[in-house]
């Protein structure tokens, strides 16, 4: 396998990668570009590794940090399906770096129709759907909203406890 290389988000990654089927359809009618400036605007990085004379974008995410709240995304490429523990451990990595930075929720939102990453959010960090937001965003498109609360106010929200 050829070695993988962690560095800092720039917007011609987003341009560049070859998105997941549940990605595509999620970026579906959005300028890319203009996707791509929001989030190089954050924190975020970006997974590649060498494949012959080029790098392969495995996977981009970031958090959009706001008076406590983070908002991750996420932009992966069918690359992902044979790496799931990096991309887990980088995830896991970013939350808890919020979290250690005064976050005290952490939020994503999760296409309508892409079961994989409502189950993946919930199973690899504790997240929780908190409901569906019709017509949500630029496309218009429904997206489910997924939290992990942590500290004193986790127990009412319904969040298991940090170990």
């Amino acid at each position: 396998m050829n070695a993988i290389k962690i560095v800092p988000f720039e917007p011609a990654h987003a341009l560049a990668i070859t998105l997941r089927e549940a990605d595509a359809l999620d970026m579906a009618g959005r300028d890319m570009g203009e996707e791509a400036a929001l989030f190089a605007a954050h924190p975020g990085i970006t997974a590649m590794r060498r494949t012959g004379q080029e790098d392969e974008i495995i996977f981009c995410c970031g958090a959009v940090v706001d008076r406590g709240t983070a908002t991750l995304w996420g932009l992966t490429s069918p690359a992902c399906d044979t790496l799931p523990l990096l991309v887990t451990r980088t995830m896991r990595r970013l939350v808890n770096i919020c979290e250690l930075n005064g976050c005290h929720r952490t939020q994503a939102l999760a296409h309508v129709d892409n079961n994989r990453s409502r189950r993946w959010l919930r199973r690899f960090g504790g997240f929780r759907v908190e409901g569906l937001m019709r017509s949500c965003g630029p496309d218009k498109q429904d997206r489910y909203l997924l939290a992990r609360i942590v500290g004193p106010d986790a127990r009412a929200c319904g969040a298991q406890p940090r170990e």
